[in-house]
């Protein structure tokens, strides 16, 4: 009996739990990754609530490890966007609504006995807006500013800005990071990368200088929270555009950067 319990102690403590917060109206990515090199294509399900103890019971789509298996599929607003060949399972939510909020799951079946794992996402689905921090847009050559902030209360909390959807630990496409009181300068991979505002009073907004249009895509900032399980994840969704033309009488004004909600494409 005593077996039987730290087994299952440890098979709930190998579970991921993480919170995301979006927009309706935006594409919302729930990240799941695993280790492909390792153990080479695997089967995942995504689960609408908690994973039980085998399988997915309320599936919303699965993966043979190459491909979605289509007649799994319950809708087409659930998507795998990332890449399978690099064990990038992420679910992603077209057009997300309210109805969305709750508790998604990630199995990935790997071979042998209680050897899946099973991740868990916390979604908060929030109601679209004329300005909002899930959508930004910028016109090519200004600086932008993603925002995230925490409250120092809690203490200080070292954060990570990752380009893309974030992996299990920590940002596997890092930018930058900051100790909660100062940038890690060794971990900065571009001067352009920026957290100009009050670090001591939990603000670690991104600023990206002179941007191009191959800035346009998804970013994350990581909050990395002592405890199990604890971090917050923030993604912005951050669009570069060409400016338009300026018409006789118009000057162009060094930053003009703007919120909207925005489906990803």
């Amino acid at each position: 009996m005593k077996i039987l319990v730290l087994l299952l102690a440890l098979l709930t403590v190998s579970e991921c739990d993480r919170k995301i917060t979006g927009r309706s109206g935006l594409n919302i990515s729930l990240p799941c990754n695993y280790d492909i090199k390792t153990n080479g294509p695997l089967e995942v399900c995504w689960d609408r609530g908690h994973v039980p103890f085998r399988g997915c019971s309320n599936q919303l789509l699965a993966t043979d490890g190459h491909k979605v298996i289509e007649n799994t599929r319950v809708s087409s607003r659930y998507q795998l966007q990332g890449r399978l060949d690099e064990g990038d399972v992420s679910l992603t939510i077209m057009n997300a609504t309210e109805e969305d909020d709750g508790v998604y799951g990630c199995r990935v079946q790997v071979p042998g006995l209680f050897n899946d794992e099973k991740h868990h996402v916390q979604l908060t689905v929030k109601r679209g807006s004329d300005c909002d921090d899930d959508g930004v847009i910028a016109n090519v050559g200004q600086d932008v500013t993603l925002p995230c902030r925490y409250n120092r209360t809690s203490g200080v909390i070292p954060v990570c800005w990752n380009h893309g959807t974030l992996s299990i630990i920590g940002c596997k496409n890092e930018l930058l990071a900051t100790d909660g009181s100062k940038v890690k300068e060794e971990r900065r991979v571009s001067s352009r990368y920026q957290l100009l505002g009050r670090l001591d009073e939990g603000d670690v907004s991104l600023t990206i200088r002179n941007v191009e249009e191959k800035d346009t895509g998804l970013y994350a900032c990581r909050m990395q929270i002592p405890g199990f399980f604890n971090d917050e994840v923030y993604y912005v969704d951050l669009s570069v555009v060409k400016a338009p033309p300026l018409t006789v009488g118009q000057t162009q004004q060094s930053s003009n950067t703007n919120c909207r909600t925005r489906s990803r494409k």
